[in-house]
């Protein structure tokens, strides 16, 4: 059955949903949530955008004397522009921002600044984020590692507790290392070994689903959201990956696109045969899928 989970005797705590259409992962991840609230879990959902226990795509990682010099810019902006009150600006931004290692995390994308006249400290801290190749690959690494670790000592002291994160582990860090690192396949799937070794103690679940052509799925995304086709091919053409090869548009998403899927399918076959802890959940679009609404 599409969709369908597999179930073993020890308790799941993590829930990895991944796939090429990032909408359709989130609606499976919601469907898990409720069955497992229905059951008496708790559960802890993360999804992009909004502050994450293990990785930070779209947040921003500044160091605490950054982050202090970012409060120090935005009280200077409402000195002159205020749109609400200090107290209420100030409590938006504390609620979107967690302290950790000597460091800020701001899931800047969730902040509700007042008006325009702070766009330009959004686009301050998108500078400030880690993906894009902004850091060396050791850092990268070496930083992820231990955000997973910390992650999994956390969540087993959360005994009724399932985590479920969205497209985090095969599109961010496979489009990561293939587009800015542009890295070889072996050394790709030792980093996401290396990640799901972090969190082998808690029983995950990789439900995973690929669309059986990636032309046409590109070709009816670009017709259903083109927002989507907007920034796949903008990021696509601007990573080294896309630059090196003068890919472009939806030929050149395509390229990216069926590669990523072929190291995808690689990562699967390695994890089914290494990590036996590790359960697998597989299924394909169906052409209802594919169709537009």
């Amino acid at each position: 059955m599409e969709g369908e989970f597999h179930a073993v005797n020890q308790i799941h705590k993590l829930y990895l949903f991944e796939g090429m259409d990032e909408q359709e992962a989130a609606s499976l991840a919601l469907e898990k949530k409720e069955q497992l609230q229905k059951e008496g879990r708790m559960v802890k959902h993360f999804t992009t955008g909004m502050w994450h226990p293990a990785d930070l795509s779209f947040l921003a990682y500044l160091s605490i004397e950054e982050y202090h010099q970012f409060l120090r810019d935005v009280l200077i902006i409402w000195n002159h522009d205020k749109g609400c009150t200090k107290e209420e600006l100030m409590e938006n931004i504390f609620a979107q921002t967690h302290l950790e290692d000597d460091y800020a995390i701001i899931a800047y994308r969730q902040i509700c600044f007042p008006n325009a006249a702070y766009e330009c400290l959004i686009s301050d801290l998108s500078a400030r984020e880690v993906y894009d190749g902004r850091l060396t690959y050791p850092e990268f690494r070496s930083l992820h590692l231990r955000r997973w670790r910390h992650f999994c000592k956390m969540a087993l002291n959360t005994p009724n507790t399932a985590y479920i994160f969205e497209n985090t582990l095969f599109r961010n860090h496979i489009q990561e290392l293939m587009g800015f690192y542009d890295m070889e396949d072996e050394r790709i799937l030792m980093h996401l070994e290396e990640l799901l070794q972090q969190v082998t103690s808690l029983n995950p679940v990789l439900c995973y689903r690929h669309p059986e052509c990636i032309s046409e799925f590109v070709t009816q995304k670009k017709r259903c959201d083109h927002e989507w086709f907007e920034q796949l091919s903008y990021y696509v053409s601007h990573s080294n990956y896309g630059r090196l090869r003068g890919l472009q548009g939806s030929s050149g998403a395509v390229t990216f696109l069926l590669n990523r899927q072929r190291i995808e399918s690689l990562s699967l076959e390695r994890f089914s045969r290494l990590s036996p802890e590790l359960t697998i959940s597989l299924s394909e679009y169906n052409n209802e899928y594919d169709a537009c609404n």
